[in-house]
């Protein structure tokens, strides 16, 4: 296996891009950090991998014998010193290993199945709140994520942390104009609903066994006025006096599982 030394090397150079939105944009690349992702993505099976970078402790090491084994097999890999994956990775503690795949976006359709359930995220710039999206989506069967334009870059490497793997699971779509969405959405039948502060029906009474798209906003913001126009119902967590609004991901996740009650746990 080649050794990698210099910070001027055109891999290292390459990879450190990655870090950047306009930098996965030039290279049509995303960066994976750690043991946890690179697995989820080596599980996918429809990723390709450029190259991997890990240290030598990650390479000798017998507890990721499986693994290491698994990336030789599949692409380019260098050993690279502690100090040389600090400086390329996102965080201050890497795990050892860092990979280069291919951006992985989705087509809308992929959303669609025989009964979609869609988690709409509208305009979500936070990337921790982007990556709980999609894993709770993925917990829930939900059936695609699309996030609109305007929202945080799924591939932020902070996003894909936070999102632990799932977003290899569920398919996830984003850089979607409203319009778009309301004109994709009519011609496949599938209803939209929308988590609002001031709606007049609880989310517990609403019927989540039909196909539908579920529309969460930015706690700032609110929803898009196209999205906000095209919704069917509005639905409402009730909350105690005094509080204004629920976190995204909680206010999704609370909605997501309701639908999974009432699609899969029905007495």
């Amino acid at each position: 296996m080649d050794r990698i030394t210099s910070r001027q090397n055109r891999v290292v150079k390459s990879t450190r891009l990655l870090r950047t939105r306009k930098g996965r944009l030039k290279e049509e690349k995303v960066l994976l950090e750690g043991v946890r992702l690179v697995s989820d993505a080596l599980l996918a099976g429809n990723l390709q991998f450029y190259w991997a970078l890990g240290t030598e402790t990650f390479w000798t090491d017998s507890e990721y014998e499986q693994l290491s084994g698994q990336l030789q097999e599949r692409c380019p890999c260098y050993v690279v010193s502690d100090d040389l994956l600090k400086d390329i990775a996102d965080t201050q503690h890497p795990q050892g290993i860092v990979s280069v795949v291919g951006a992985f976006d989705h087509d809308l359709t992929c959303c669609l199945d025989a009964n979609p359930l869609i988690l709409v995220a509208d305009q979500v710039a936070d990337p921790g709140n982007a990556g709980t999206l999609v894993r709770t989506a993925a917990a829930a069967a939900a059936s695609g994520v699309i996030f609109t334009r305007g929202s945080v870059d799924l591939f932020n490497p902070k996003c894909l942390r936070a999102s632990m793997g799932a977003v290899f699971r569920v398919p996830v779509c984003q850089e979607v104009f409203p319009e778009q969405l309301v004109g994709f959405l009519r011609k496949n039948g599938v209803r939209l609903y929308g988590a609002a502060g001031q709606a007049d029906l609880d989310y517990t009474q609403a019927d989540f066994s039909n196909g539908m798209a579920l529309a969460v906003g930015s706690e700032a913001f609110g929803l898009s006025p196209a999205l906000e126009e095209a919704i069917e119902e509005r639905l409402a967590i009730p909350m105690a006096n005094g509080v204004e609004s629920l976190n995204v991901g909680v206010a999704a996740g609370v909605l997501l599982y309701e639908a999974h009650r009432q699609r899969y746990c029905k007495a």
